[in-house]
């Protein structure tokens, strides 16, 4: 086995394979790609707090409640259709509400209101069971209704169709 001297006198390390094996991966240029990249990342959040603010930028950002602005609602009356294709054996109840973009759009909508309740009960009823039953047949729906309502006022004045009841029998 080779040894080596050190610093003081008296003193001896083991030196081969195994002594340097466990800092050869960060030496060198290793160590110092390091020190370098962590200096630059440092700098770099350095300047982010600074320029941001600093914490009470990320504080906000965390403590900021999301709200969602809903418009006024108008809710429908229950409808209650047979499915298509089962001779009427298969019924479906629900009493959708209408978000609107603005309160004057209420208003707007009252005269068409009975339109707009035929074109639901048209839609409601075109629909099968195996439609029905699909994941996204709730979402299709609502797209629908609020499409179709939308051509009968004349401009987007429903922006959202709301579930209060939903079921098959």
């Amino acid at each position: 086995m080779t040894q080596r001297l050190a610093a003081r006198p008296g003193i001896q390390e083991p030196v081969g394979p195994s002594a340097e094996a466990g800092n050869s991966w960060l030496s060198g240029r290793r160590l110092r790609l390091l020190v370098i990249v962590a200096v630059v990342g440092g700098i770099g959040l350095g300047y982010y707090f600074a320029a941001a603010d600093g914490a009470s930028a990320i504080r906000a950002l965390f403590e900021r409640p999301v709200v969602c602005e809903i418009g006024p609602v108008v809710t429908l009356d229950p409808f209650i259709v047979n499915l298509s294709g089962t001779r009427g054996e298969r019924y479906l109840k629900t009493v959708l509400s209408l978000e609107l973009t603005n309160a004057r759009a209420a208003g707007a909508i009252e005269p068409l209101h009975v339109s707009i309740r035929d074109a639901i009960i048209a839609i409601l009823s075109a629909m099968t069971l195996e439609e029905m039953e699909a994941p996204s047949a709730k979402e299709v729906l609502k797209q629908r209704i609020v499409t179709r309502a939308n051509e009968i006022i004349g401009s987007p004045l429903v922006v959202r169709v709301y579930y209060q009841e939903f079921v098959m029998q």
